[in-house]
């Protein structure tokens, strides 16, 4: 994920596109809208986990509580839609391909023609439907608006700003296993049948192509252009035009004259996007449900530690968000595991721990360089709202990475709300060298880690501050971005300043 933007969550009327750096900070005074946006990270996490038929799940016991939308609108824009807008790229490791036949059989093939792709998703929320969903794929521009009632609504479809003259429907993401974006087929009138975007569109094109050729041309040379075409930018998908080899040669010919500023190419290329739009949306859906699953969230009140626990059979992989399932995660650790995370904790932050058995419970042992333990309920509750954090990143930097490990590419994302709670300066200046230690270490393995703090800490960021001056690890301030929050005006215009 490259960027995200909200606009009327609470009193972020609009964040603009903010850049999410392998170290993000969030500072301000209290009230000024530092917690919206940082709880809007989790907040889509629990949709796109839980199937729902609102767009936007706004209570999760397990993660954050939003209240309804209208509680979560922006006062001052109650009639308009709140919007969540999200900048991400795509290799083609990331895409799903396509099965496609040939006299070899089936073989998997990409609809984008080179590597990498930049996605730009917006989609309007109101409380029980997306109003409007917009998709920018390397300059080309599907936009989507819900016009009408509640039961009696309809999907506008433009594409690059052309208004395509069919109705549209949407299907509900959860009927295609889906959790956050729809897709879409033609409105159905009367006893005849609906059809896909899929469909509808390349019938369009095949008219097209079927008159820039020779009347005896086959159908079936039509299909095969169409499907040996590569997505991209106009000039991209002109070139991709004139460099099919086909035994059609007026058709050729044709498709030789076209330019970027010819009405007929204009028509093919939207008509080829449209055929796509479902493909596109469903990469999209795929990208954000995979982002937002790896994305992790440390509330600001986490759990006390306990003098002993009770030992649970359950195989435990996530940290919940206030860090009460740490204990069975370290107990049902094997013994390298173990190790590892103990040396580790100790070579970053000066101390680990252990788990020790007594019954039927487990307690949890702070382990000093002199070697002396101390049962971590009786260390205060420091170390307690460290280890989630610690144990999380601890994670990242000993991820499985074999090759099916390795495709679609790794990504991860920390999201922190007041990480210094009851740390003492000196250790909030070790947990900021982690920081540092676990972002360098995923950029040599080439895992997208990204980690997000809100906080009130001088230490923190000074910390950061001296890290990029020494350029510790090759440190330096293209890795951060501090913003700072203000909301001088009134209570629902939230101000966004970047720092450096």
């Amino acid at each position: 994920m490259k960027r995200i933007r909200i606009r009327n969550l609470r009193s972020l009327i609009d964040t603009g596109y903010i850049d999410l750096k392998p170290l993000t900070i969030v500072v301000g005074k209290n009230s000024s809208g530092k917690s919206t946006f940082l709880r809007s990270f989790p907040l889509i996490k629990q949709t796109v986990e839980t199937k729902t038929k609102d767009p936007i799940l706004w209570y999760s016991k397990g993660l954050v509580d939003f209240g309804s939308f209208k509680e979560s609108i922006n006062k001052l824009n109650a009639s308009e839609t709140i919007c969540f807008s999200f900048e991400f790229e795509m290799s083609q490791r990331d895409i799903i391909f396509r099965n496609r036949y040939n006299i070899r059989g089936f073989y998997e093939e990409s609809v984008f023609g080179s590597d990498t792709r930049n996605f730009k998703l917006s989609i309007h929320c109101s409380s029980d439907s997306i109003q409007k969903l917009k998709l920018i794929i390397d300059e080309q521009e599907v936009e989507i608006i819900k016009e009408g009632k509640m039961g009696n609504s309809i999907n506008k479809l433009y594409i690059n700003g052309r208004p395509i003259s069919e109705e549209f429907t949407d299907i509900s993401p959860s009927s295609f296993g889906a959790s956050l974006l729809p897709i879409y087929i033609t409105k159905k009138i009367k006893d005849e049948y609906a059809e896909s975007a899929s469909s509808f569109f390349r019938s369009k094109l095949k008219l097209i192509l079927k008159n820039m050729s020779y009347k005896s041309t086959s159908d079936e040379t039509i299909e095969r252009l169409i499907d040996d075409v590569k997505f991209g930018s106009s000039d991209e998908l002109l070139r991709s035009l004139k460099n099919q080899s086909t035994t059609a040669n007026t058709l050729k010919q044709n498709l030789n004259l076209l330019s970027l500023e010819n009405e007929t190419f204009l028509e093919i290329r939207d008509y080829f996007v449209g055929m796509h739009i479902n493909e596109f949306i469903t990469l999209s859906n795929n990208y954000l449900e995979r982002y937002f699953n790896n994305l992790h969230y440390i509330a600001p009140v986490r759990a006390s530690a306990e003098r002993y626990y009770r030992l649970q059979g359950v195989s435990v992989d996530e940290i919940d968000s206030r860090g009460e399932n740490l204990p069975m995660i370290i107990h049902n650790m094997n013994p390298l595991q173990k190790k590892k995370f103990s040396n580790w904790t100790k070579e970053n932050l000066g101390f680990h721990i252990e788990t020790s058995i007594s019954g039927g419970h487990t307690s949890l042992q702070l382990i000093y360089d002199n070697g002396d333990k101390i049962n971590l309920a009786d260390t205060g509750f420091g170390y307690s709202q460290l280890l989630p954090i610690v144990l999380s990143m601890w994670k990242y930097i000993n991820i499985k990475k074999g090759p099916r490990y390795r495709s679609p590419n790794l990504m991860y994302t920390l999201v922190i709300e007041q990480p210094e709670l009851h740390l003492h300066p000196a250790l909030q200046g070790k947990l900021v060298d982690t920081f540092i230690n676990v972002i360098n270490a995923c950029r040599k393995e080439n895992i997208d880690v990204k980690i997000i703090i809100e906080t009130h800490s001088e230490a923190i960021i000074n910390r950061v501050g001296y890290r990029i001056a020494k350029k510790t690890n090759d440190f330096t301030s293209e890795l951060v971005n501090i913003l700072i929050f203000n909301n001088e005006k009134d209570a629902y215009s939230t101000k966004i300043e970047k720092s450096i």
